[in-house]
């Protein structure tokens, strides 16, 4: 109490030129990076959990990547989106992916098929059986919240062989 008392009464300019002012200083800017970073590290937290409790659980396509995994290895599989082929090859790693992490490197190298593809899984191709020859994947497999692609698959003859709780896999 008694030097605040003292800081009190001596003029601003004089205190900083106190033996002391380095040490007070020092510990004014620790305190305003410490209160600079607690929110952002804390606001960093807070997303990250929240992220970590929203993501797919690790044995999202278990059942279905263990079906795959019993074909003959480099089995031409095409799934209804790209964020499940971590999953897929996670279960079935010997199998040949038509899409995998980024969409981009199908588009960049057969157009055509990637549109066939695309149009497959949103259940907007005009002409099923031609995108399914233009894909050229012998199994489909169709997360179930993808019911036209499931029911564009099936019109032009696609038969399931696995389904679970998630997932179709559909044989052509």
């Amino acid at each position: 109490a008694s030097f605040m008392g003292i800081l009190w009464q001596l003029p601003w300019s004089h205190w900083l030129q106190l033996p002391i002012r380095r040490q007070v200083i020092r510990l004014l800017v620790g305190c305003g990076v410490v209160m600079a970073i607690v929110p952002v590290v804390l606001s960093d937290y807070a997303g990250l959990t929240k992220d970590l409790h929203g993501g797919q659980p690790t044995n999202y396509l278990r059942g279905v990547g263990q079906y795959l995994a019993s074909l003959p290895a480099g089995t031409v599989i095409a799934p209804s989106d790209w964020d499940d082929f971590p999953a897929l090859w996670y279960w079935a790693p010997d199998q040949q992916y038509l899409i995998g992490l980024d969409a981009t490197f199908l588009y960049r190298a057969d157009p055509n098929r990637y549109l066939a593809w695309k149009n497959i899984t949103l259940g907007e191709a005009a002409d099923p059986t031609a995108d399914i020859a233009t894909i050229a994947a012998q199994y489909y497999v169709v997360a179930k919240d993808h019911q036209p692609m499931f029911d564009q698959v099936t019109t032009v003859g696609g038969t399931v062989v696995y389904e679970d709780d998630e997932a179709w896999v559909l044989e052509i």
